[in-house]
């Protein structure tokens, strides 16, 4: 009795440090957004891709090749006359790489994200060599931009909307 109430006290030892260690987990790649003709990376999670699964649009089992991809696909978006568009996936699935059409077959171009409504944040900084000085918030509702703000990450009482759509 005496041994098992020292494993079990061990266990809960072993269990509260490891629960107070930092978690270390890889950066993502993140999707890509052309904007006012501009690229910048979205910093925000989830991608705005995974608001269109669910039991009318079931995910496929994309396979994730890298820890730096979870998800299993990178996503290509832009922003044009107020709209977020899909313009192109970069995925793998069992049989191989996979683009766009294997989400929307017979889709030709460039799809329009109405699925999506709320908050896209990006940067155009390298996330992986330093932390962002700015990021732009993106609101949309039904995959049309409603909202753009603009802040500053050294002055965060420096916000500052760039478009009121």
């Amino acid at each position: 009795m005496r041994f098992s109430l020292r494993i079990l006290l061990l266990a809960l030892g072993l269990l509260i440090t490891a629960a107070t260690l930092p978690a270390w987990a890889t950066p993502q790649i993140p999707d890509n957004l052309i904007y006012a003709g501009k690229q910048y990376r979205i910093i925000s999670h989830p991608s705005p891709l995974e608001s269109y699964f669910g039991p009318d649009h079931p995910r496929p089992k994309f396979q994730m090749n890298t820890t730096a991809n979870r998800r299993g696909y990178v996503a290509y978006w832009e922003i044009a006359q107020g709209t977020l568009l899909l313009k192109h996936i970069r995925a793998r699935v069992e049989t191989g790489l996979v683009g766009l059409d294997y989400l929307f077959p017979g889709n030709k171009g460039r799809v329009a994200a109405t699925w999506f409504t709320g908050e896209i944040r990006v940067t155009d900084e390298k996330l992986f060599r330093h932390a962002p000085q700015w990021l732009m918030i993106i609101t949309l509702k039904g995959g049309k931009v409603t909202k753009t703000e603009v802040i500053d990450a050294k002055n965060t009482a420096g916000r500052g909307s760039v478009s009121g759509h």
